[in-house]
């Protein structure tokens, strides 16, 4: 049929009615039903998704495995323990951790990407507190996005993204993004140098200022991936100054990208 197909408008109308306008904005499809990658409407329009619903459906919509073992846990039937242990999560944490390999040992289940940056930022300030830092800083990068909650978004780097808060956390830093049409001919590594030097210049020390490094591993809403020479050398600098380094793996994780996860196309 054209789009919008007979009704759309309709169904959009009456959901602005209801629905915060932050949700608005993409095209007038009205979604009912999916398989493996394609989406279809009630007239039988149908689309290639290649959102994968951000992070939920990178293994294909309607995924047999997936709708087998939800099915199995709906008819026990236990939806959720919380805290409490069932059989489910030894062993999907099992399976997570040997999917993740070396460095990574233990895992923890949060339900969405914004839970898990804060946790990271809050992983990340402990560890400055377990290494004495005299403040608990933050190096982040201009243009990244790391979520709607407020630590979420005091790490992001669109100001105008964060004006709802009203203020700005003084020990949240951030650096420009390598763009390539910015690079101007130098390397990542050299482009990194510039960024710090400019914090270091307003008496920033990496090793008593900085306790946490945090990284989209490509920028999400540009699809572009950094330098390898720029993460290296944040690896190195952060080595050198017990600094935890942290990727953002919330749209490129779990295989999106070709790798298991993003940050192994740095080495």
């Amino acid at each position: 049929t054209p789009i919008p197909s007979p009704g759309t408008k309709n169904i959009l109308s009456n959901l602005e009615k209801y629905e915060s306008r932050s949700m608005q904005g993409q095209m007038p499809i009205i979604w009912d039903r999916a398989e493996d990658f394609n989406i279809y409407d009630k007239h039988g329009n149908k689309w290639i998704d290649f959102t994968s619903t951000i992070f939920v459906a990178n293994v294909g919509h309607g995924n047999k495995n997936i709708r087998n073992a939800v099915k199995e846990v709906l008819n026990k039937p236990l939806l959720h323990t919380y805290a409490y242990v069932n059989e489910e999560r030894i062993r999907y944490h099992k399976r997570l951790i040997k999917f993740a390999g070396a460095p990574f040992e233990k895992a923890f289940l949060l339900s969405a990407g914004s839970e898990s940056t804060e946790a990271a930022l809050k992983l990340m300030r402990m560890n400055g507190q377990k290494n004495n830092k005299r403040n608990l800083g933050l190096i982040c990068v201009e243009r990244n996005w790391h979520g709607r909650t407020m630590g979420a978004q005091l790490m992001s780097g669109d100001p105008s993204q964060r004006a709802w808060i009203g203020y700005h956390d003084p020990n949240i830093h951030h650096i420009p993004f390598p763009y390539p049409w910015a690079l101007n001919g130098k390397t990542g590594e050299e482009f990194l140098e510039m960024g710090l030097e400019s914090l270091q210049e307003s008496g920033i020390d990496l090793e008593n200022d900085i306790c946490g490094f945090m990284l989209e591993t490509f920028q999400g809403w540009g699809a572009i991936f950094y330098p390898t020479d720029f993460v290296q050398a944040i690896k190195k600098i952060c080595k050198q100054n017990n600094i935890l380094l942290t990727f953002d793996e919330m749209q490129s994780g779990f295989a999106r990208t070709g790798r298991k996860f993003g940050y192994e196309h740095y080495g």
